[in-house]
């Protein structure tokens, strides 16, 4: 399994061989806004 990566506090990711799991942590609303969206493309 990859490390964990971070972009910033607000997700992380993780990988294992194809599966890739996008954590979002800002809670207590763990909802997609728009920046979350952009970084997401990041």
């Amino acid at each position: 399994m990859d490390a964990p990566r971070t972009g910033s506090s607000r997700l992380v990711m993780e990988r294992q061989g194809a599966v890739a799991r996008l954590v979002i942590n800002r809670p207590p609303l763990n909802i997609l806004d728009l920046a979350t969206l952009r970084e997401m493309l990041e």
